[in-house]
């Protein structure tokens, strides 16, 4: 849906933008996270045409943001950070130049202003001026008119800034329905806001992304401060009460049907050799399946710093689980 290929942004001596790439698919809802200056807002305006990087590509649904600028932002929606334009305009006004802009006329665009309104509570404010209305008042009347066109990209720069808690709930309600079918980018400093609505999250700082991960690897770390391998020991119990039986049934099931079994029993072998044997196979088995989760591990190091003795104790705890299961 969204492709961000090497993007490069200077302001004078100033790099805010430092070869990003990143690329975002849809049905998923993207946290774009990181400190003041690091460079989200100004990704973001590049992504929406505003500004032209330096070097670098953005292409939305396969269309290049500066050659096919009027196909790309068809099929997107933007909300600027802060908005506070257009305040000589009653809101509906608004929204109707916003609609015919992107190719929506007449039952159409009467249509879809009295859906987004109905979505957004906005009917009490219609025929009131942008520049009298409240900050979250105006902050979804900016968020319809990037809504309203049903767009196949979204890229929302702190949608739920300056709404009271019941808007925010409105807001938060709405990005959940659009993630269907679309690819939602938001920026955020609330933390429980990317938790409770992002599929992924991507850090930027001092204009370079440190971090690209699914919500369920850094969430708490970024809500405690604090990298953790609790998943990790949830997780091996359940793998194991399907992963061992099979393992084991398996083992024997293949030795008696190829006959490796019978020609190991005539041999002048003893039987708990035998088992001993099969017993070290499968074990070498499960401790494989043990060290695939090490790139989970490395990411907790990467984002954090971990207590090298409880990773060490909760590797060696898993792995004599899951060799006592397998010998039971």
């Amino acid at each position: 849906m969204l492709e961000i290929n090497d993007l490069s942004k200077s302001f004078g001596s100033l790099r805010a933008v430092n070869q990003i790439s990143l690329k975002f698919l849809p049905n998923q809802v993207v946290g774009l996270l990181g400190p003041n200056g690091a460079g989200k807002s100004t990704t973001m305006r590049m992504a929406a045409g505003f500004l032209i990087p330096d070097s670098g590509t953005v292409r939305i649904c396969g269309y290049d943001i500066r050659r096919q600028s009027a196909l790309a932002q068809a099929e997107l929606g933007y909300l600027p950070e802060a908005p506070n334009g257009f305040g000589h305009l009653r809101v509906v006004e608004f929204l109707r130049f916003c609609g015919q802009a992107r190719g929506l006329y007449g039952s159409v665009l009467k249509k879809s202003i009295t859906e987004i309104s109905d979505r957004l509570d906005l009917f009490g404010a219609l025929d009131r001026p942008l520049s009298q209305l409240s900050k979250g008042w105006r902050q979804r009347t900016w968020l319809a008119q990037a809504v309203m066109h049903k767009p196949r990209v979204l890229v929302l720069d702190e949608p739920t800034d300056g709404l009271d808690p019941n808007q925010k709930d409105l807001v938060r309600g709405l990005v959940r329905e659009l993630r269907q079918d679309r690819t939602v980018i938001l920026s955020t400093h609330i933390l429980e806001e990317v938790e409770e609505l992002c599929d992924r999250v991507v850090v930027l700082d001092q204009g370079r992304c440190v971090a690209d991960s699914p919500i369920f690897l850094v969430a708490n770390f970024y809500t405690t401060d604090e990298a953790t391998l609790r998943l990790l020991r949830l997780f091996i119990p359940w793998v194991s009460l399907v992963l061992i039986p099979a393992l084991s049934m398996s083992a024997w099931a293949d030795g008696h049907s190829n006959r490796e079994l019978e020609l190991m029993y005539a041999l002048p072998i003893k039987p708990i050799h035998v088992v001993l044997g099969k017993y070290v196979a499968g074990c070498s088995v499960l401790l494989l399946t043990l060290v695939m989760t090490l790139p989970f591990c490395l990411t907790l190091f990467y984002l954090g710093e971990p207590d090298l003795g409880t990773v060490f104790s909760s590797y060696l705890a898993c792995a004599l689980f899951l060799m006592s299961c397998f010998s039971l």
